[in-house]
């Protein structure tokens, strides 16, 4: 089997395509967060995070292809109106602590046909093209098998959460 890349976010725009790399956004969406009731399908300014997440991977112009990975009807009804893949999770990924990670797998096992994934979570929707543009070319040219987005924040925060700078290197805080 090819080595599969991964980036820690149906139409192929052949002039937008970053090194003639075939690239999939991936975006997972379970229905049952405690939290908030399908959350996923809370709007801001009339739309929900589902269609601000589809209309984000639009304007970026270099994925193949959309993917929403959900368990849920409803998201699954709303992914459909902005022409996901969809992807139904089965019961046991569909779980209250089942990783990011065991999602991508899933997708994985079931798509064979990119060179790179990029997993956007609906619930982060403030994002820059540029940025994941930028992301991709460096993970691509350097032949990085994946990335994540972090940001400084504060260390009121969970502390198995945060990742520390030290001598260049990320740490997580766990001991």
């Amino acid at each position: 089997m090819k080595e599969k890349h991964l980036l820690i976010v149906g139409v192929n725009f052949k002039n937008n395509m970053i090194y003639q790399k075939k690239i999939l956004a991936l975006v997972p969406a379970r229905g049952g967060s405690k939290g908030i009731k399908l959350k996923n399908l809370k709007k801001i300014n009339n739309l929900s995070l589902i269609a601000h997440t589809s209309n984000f991977i639009d304007k970026c112009k270099f994925f193949d292809e959309k993917i929403l990975s959900t368990d849920h009807k409803k998201i699954i009804t709303e992914g459909k109106k902005f022409n996901f893949s969809i992807i139904k999770r089965s019961q046991k990924l569909s779980k209250d602590f089942v990783s990011d990670y065991d999602v991508l797998r899933d997708t994985l096992n079931k798509k064979s046909t990119f060179d790179y994934v990029v997993l956007l979570q609906p619930t982060s929707p403030i994002r820059k093209v540029s940025h994941i543009k930028s992301a991709l070319k460096i993970v691509i040219k350097k032949n990085f098998h994946s990335s994540w987005s972090v940001s400084k924040l504060d260390k009121k925060f969970h502390p198995l959460k945060i990742l520390e700078i030290k001598k260049k290197i990320f740490k997580t805080n766990t001991k």
